[in-house]
């Protein structure tokens, strides 16, 4: 293989790395004004409301993928991810969409995605 071939997958674990890095910033700035900071994700139900309202945040302005999405929240399968963000959407959720508003008028830092 030669270094020109070599540099695509580099960049791309470079931007994989970056993503995850920003995703893990934004889930501990509304962890945080949530104040939930270090709870254990586990023994909270996979659907909560404040998950659902992080995991839509995420992707709908940072691009979040839902695999990442579920294991970091503890939310389940991934394919749950993209349910219960699009029942946020529906407005299935209120107490979830609540809590994705006030997320979402957070003032924070413009290098990060929100």
């Amino acid at each position: 293989m030669t270094p020109a071939f070599a540099a695509p997958a580099f960049a791309s674990r470079e931007a994989k790395e970056f993503r995850e890095a920003m995703w893990e910033r934004q889930v501990g700035l509304a962890l945080e004004l949530l104040e939930m900071n270090g709870i254990d994700l586990s023994n909270q139900r996979k659907a909560a409301d404040w998950k659902v309202a992080i995991a839509a945040k995420l992707k709908m302005e940072c691009l979040g993928q839902n695999g990442w999405l579920s294991e970091r929240l503890d939310m389940g399968a991934e394919s749950a991810v993209s349910r219960y963000c699009a029942e946020l959407q529906q407005r299935s959720r209120p107490e979830a969409g609540k809590l994705f508003d006030l997320i979402r008028a957070c003032p924070v830092d413009a290098n990060y995605c929100w």
